[in-house]
């Protein structure tokens, strides 16, 4: 007999034994139905519950993920912006204009450094036989210095070389390892810091004959598809002035 039913007797002083049996089982029935119910109500109230706030933090994990794609159009229209102005600059700068090879190359690696934020960007030349690449000009976005001379021997680092002359960019986020870069990493890349390369050739037709090279110092930067544009965009530009200076001295 179900407590409650016996409860019930007792408070009322019922001998059970004289209430008929058929219908004390019916009470009693209906007493267990009513527990049955009631724990299906609780459970249906409970899965109820949890799929709200299942559903609550979905709502929430989808605004946060608008919120962040918004983020990122912002901050990538923002370098959009900013690189289309540098390039606007570039191209309207006089030594450009006026065949001025130095000035202009000094002129894109200040700029590329600023507009991209990175630490060192710099201009490379091959030699003659094409067996050295020279540092025209290397620019230190800190202390806003440049400097020149330095060589790097193509033999020392064949996988690099073979990468700048079959890619329009090369895109190391970790450059240390990555295998177009990682043989700079002991007695260049380590000593200095850099984590990430972005560089691209400088191209004269079908011939590679430099290239740009950014270096960033300080934690990995995965370098966005509008960062490598714009990186492609300055050795374009070289190859531009350098094209022009060849015409001044032949007029």
């Amino acid at each position: 007999m179900h407590k409650l039913l016996i409860s019930q007797l007792k408070r009322y002083g019922v001998d059970g034994t004289a209430v008929p049996p058929a219908l004390l089982a019916a009470v009693d029935d209906a007493y267990r139905q009513a527990d049955e119910d009631r724990v299906l109500l609780e459970r249906s109230l409970e899965l109820t519950s949890q799929e709200l706030l299942e559903r609550h933090a979905q709502l929430r994990r989808d605004v946060a993920d608008r919120a962040q794609q918004e983020r990122l159009q912002r901050q990538r229209a923002d370098r959009l912006h900013l690189q289309n102005a540098a390039m606007t600059e570039l191209t309207r700068n006089n030594q450009l204009s006026e065949g001025d090879l130095q000035g202009a190359i000094r002129a894109v690696v200040e700029l590329g450094a600023r507009y991209l934020d990175v630490a060192r960007l710099s201009v490379w030349m091959f030699d003659e036989d094409h067996s050295h690449l020279r540092c025209t000009d290397l620019y230190e976005l800190a202390s806003k210095s440049h400097s020149e001379g330095m060589t790097i021997a193509v033999i020392d680092s064949p996988s690099y070389f073979h990468a700048l002359e079959t890619k329009r960019t090369i895109t190391a986020d970790d450059a240390q390892s990555h295998p177009d870069t990682c043989e700079f990493s002991e007695n260049y890349l380590i000593p200095i810091g850099i984590t990430s390369m972005l560089d691209a050739a400088i191209c004269r037709g079908r011939k590679t004959v430099g290239v740009v090279c950014s270096e960033h110092v300080g934690e990995q930067r995965c370098w966005s598809s509008e960062e490598e544009l714009f990186v492609a965009s300055l050795a374009d530009i070289t190859a531009l002035a350098m094209e022009v200076a060849e015409r001044r001295r032949a007029e």
